[in-house]
């Protein structure tokens, strides 16, 4: 017997599909809630991660700052020390202190006890050494003088550097001066010394390069707690002498630790490691008073501790990630430590969930409630009797439909008139199709003539159809390529135009060049003259003034002639007043030389090629032709130029050019600062206006230029122009705009280097040069 199949009717798929609709609406919702609260605590997690980067960044900065101070000024002393023996050669010493030094009684020593005026405690420093006076050598009594000369250095070391306890020089020659100045009886030089590291360090086969060395911590033997020294070798030519240093107590880190803005998070953990992994800083593991000094793993959780070498040696400056904690370390560059920060990434994960809104999953709950009840209310006012209405409308199309509204459907009564109109509908239907059945077969053969009609004009139109499309393809052709042409004259313009602009710049350069080297030319000869004659001028003036001092002197009561010219005249007025006069004249004459100087050395027209500079010379003869904008001014203060230049060999550039470059970064910083001058008085005075000027030569030979004014500075909608051609600040007529494009093509094009803008307004502007000290190729871009 066949099985009845089992038909389901298309009424259940509807509700099946409106069913999964809502599931599907539901669930798209959750998911969107749930991606808007992760992908906003994501970007809250990198905030909060990105802000804790850059506090340890500047902290790092500011760090490795005040430790320079300290290898500034041991570089200083082995300057000094250095210059001293360069300059002194052989022979009795000439200084008052040495004088002082006496034989200790009863004692192979000699020490420096009783200070004599016009010295003081406070000026000079404890010596004291082995053997006697008598029996100094040529070659020791040059090293004590020498060591006297940095008395004045020691006393300018304890005086600028925090937590300073010694600061000294240990000969090899048996002796040692110690500033704060103490007695023998208190400090008596003794040869145990030696074997310390702030002497072993700097001997020559353990420090062949004869580098600034950091010792580990200790404690001293003074009773000034924990510290840490740093010295550098002194040499007499290639005569290694011994070492000076400075000593200093760790306090003055545990203070800058202490008072670090990251750690004010309390979850935040700063502090300072040596190469050789002993904790130098902590805000609590460490303190002067300690007795020894903690390894640096203590510094870290448990979890950490044994991981201290692989956290240094991943990338530096960076967030690293840990077991469940963030690390960051940064290698200072005055000195081998480290600066260490942890802190647990939970507290991280719960400073974002802090600021995180959870709007997003609380309406989930009501969302879900609100879909429920709509999805019933719809299912039974509007679905299921819908439902019924398809039913109702497959009966009655099969037979007549209204006996079956009422005795089989139970529905709304807003929903009855559908039913039987729909049934109506039906009835009426059934009449007009067999009225239609009779109009069919006649229209059935009118069709077939209008069939042949629209044959005919259907290939008409598919004709005029695919030559308006060949048509229009042919004209979006013409005008993509007339587009293109636009384009590419656009573009041609405006390089032509920027490039006809900084030829004018650079024409009217060279030409102001040539100007000012043949005003320079002009100007010197006559000079060169005035100058050559004032000495001789002033020679015989002061011989005629002699003269009248000595016919005076043997003449004291000149005839009434001679007598009535001299009252006249005012002799003596004239007798004091010439010689100022000629001395003004003098100065003048020597001024006339230095600008004529800085003109030609500015213009450089016999170095217009690529040759090596000395890069300072052109600086200050920038500085010499704007020392006018310089000074002060009744509508504004003068300003400060300070300079910072560091020990530079000859560059090899376009001196020409890079004097260029100089003068628009000097000229815009004064700008800059003429225009702040809306400041009140009291507040000129608390942050005169200054302009510094610093150079050095970096690890990759590559010299640095800092040009930093603490003028307005400027918005980041500016400084991203800055470089733009045509771009200006300035009121019409006041710039053109090429300037600063000018001189980023001369640095980046013409000589391979960079040129950087680093400005913060409210604080001022600072442009940072960088090019090679050598230059690859030598054609210009």
């Amino acid at each position: 017997m066949p099985q009845s199949i089992r038909v389901k009717h298309p009424s259940a798929n509807f509700f099946g599909g409106y069913n999964r609709i809502i599931l599907a609406t539901f669930s798209l919702v959750t998911v969107v809630s749930c991606g808007l609260f992760y992908l906003q605590f994501r970007s809250r997690y990198q905030n909060e991660v990105a802000q804790l980067q850059t506090k340890f960044l500047e902290e790092a900065s500011s760090l490795n700052y005040m430790v320079k101070g300290a290898s500034d000024h041991i570089s200083a002393l082995n300057t000094e020390a250095e210059f001293h023996l360069a300059t002194h050669a052989l022979g009795e010493p000439s200084s008052k202190l040495f004088s002082q030094l006496e034989n200790l009684p009863g004692k192979d020593h000699y020490a420096l006890d009783r200070i004599q005026l016009p010295f003081t405690e406070e000026m000079v420093a404890g010596l004291s050494g082995k053997g006697s006076l008598e029996q100094m050598s040529p070659e020791v009594k040059r090293d004590v003088e020498m060591a006297i000369a940095l008395n004045a250095l020691f006393q300018s070391s304890k005086k600028n550097i925090p937590n300073l306890a010694w600061v000294y020089y240990l000969s090899k020659n048996k002796f040692q001066s110690l500033y704060p100045w103490v007695s023998s009886k208190n400090h008596l030089f003794v040869e145990s010394d030696y074997n310390q590291d702030f002497y072993k360090l700097g001997l020559p086969e353990n420090n062949p390069q004869r580098q600034r060395f950091w010792t580990r911590a200790y404690t001293d033997t003074a009773g000034k707690g924990l510290m840490v020294t740093v010295a550098e070798p002194i040499y007499d030519k290639d005569t290694f002498l011994g070492t000076v240093a400075l000593d200093f107590t760790l306090d003055v880190l545990n203070d800058f630790i202490k008072n670090a803005e990251t750690q004010r998070d309390r979850q935040a953990n700063l502090f300072v490691i040596n190469q050789y992994d002993q904790l130098l800083a902590h805000p609590y593991l460490v303190s002067s008073t300690d007795k020894d000094v903690k390894p640096a793993q203590v510094a870290l959780p448990p979890k950490l501790q044994s991981q201290l070498k692989q956290i240094l040696q991943a990338p530096a400056d960076q967030v690293n990630a840990v077991d469940s904690y963030l690390v960051l370390h940064h290698p200072l560059t005055n000195a081998p430590w480290q600066l260490v920060l942890w802190i647990p990434q939970q507290a991280i994960v719960l400073k974002a969930l802090s600021g995180t809104s959870w709007l997003f999953l609380v309406l989930l709950p009501g969302l879900g409630l609100i879909l429920v009840a709509a999805s019933h209310l719809t299912r039974r006012d509007f679905i299921e009797p819908a439902r019924k209405l398809v039913e109702h409308i497959e009966t009655a199309s099969q037979g007549s439909g209204q006996a079956s509204i009422s005795k089989k459907l139970d529905i709304p009564r807003s929903w009855q008139p559908w039913f039987e109109r729909i049934s109506r509908i039906f009835d009426e239907n059934r009449s007009l199709l067999q009225t239609l059945e009779a109009y069919t077969q006649e229209l059935e053969a009118k069709n077939a003539a209008l069939q042949t009609t629209e044959n005919l004009l259907a290939e008409n139109n598919r004709n005029l159809e695919q030559q308006v499309e060949e048509r229009t393809n042919q004209l979006q052709q013409v005008i993509a390529t007339l587009r293109q042409q636009t384009q590419d004259l656009e573009s041609a313009l405006q390089e032509l135009q920027q490039t006809q602009s900084r030829l004018i710049q650079s024409e009217k350069m060279s030409s102001l060049g040539q100007l000012v080297a043949g005003v320079a030319h002009e100007i010197n000869n006559p000079v060169n003259f005035i100058y050559g004659n004032l000495a001789p001028a002033h020679d015989y003036t002061q011989e005629l003034l002699n003269l009248i001092s000595l016919y005076q002197e043997h003449y004291p009561q000149p005839v009434a002639a001679i007598a009535v010219e001299a009252e006249a005249m005012d002799l003596e007025f004239l007798r004091a007043d010439l010689p100022k006069l000629m001395s003004s004249m003098q100065m003048g004459a020597e001024r006339i030389r230095q600008i004529v100087l800085s003109l030609r050395n500015f213009s450089r027209l016999d170095e217009a090629e690529f040759k090596a500079v000395d890069i300072h010379q052109g600086i200050d003869s920038t500085l010499i032709i704007l020392e006018n904008r310089l000074k002060a001014k009744p509508e504004h203060p003068a300003i400060a130029v300070t300079k910072e230049y560091g020990n530079l060999p000859l560059v090899e550039c376009y001196a020409g050019q890079l004097n260029q470059v100089f003068m628009n970064v000097l000229t815009n910083a004064i700008d800059a600062l003429e225009q702040n001058n809306r400041a009140s008085g009291q507040e000129l005075v608390a942050s005169p206006r200054h302009i510094h000027i610093s150079t050095h030569l970096n690890r990759n030979n590559r010299v640095l230029i800092k040009i930093s004014d603490n003028g307005p500075g400027m918005p980041p909608e500016v400084k991203q122009r800055i470089f733009d051609p045509f771009f200006t600040t300035k009121p019409v007529g006041k710039g053109t705009g090429m300037g600063m494009s000018i001189s980023y093509q001369i640095i980046t094009e013409n000589h391979g280097g960079s040129l950087d803008c680093i400005s913060i307004p409210g604080q001022g502007t600072q442009f940072v040069i960088e090019i090679p000290l050598h230059q690859q190729s030598h054609a210009l871009g």
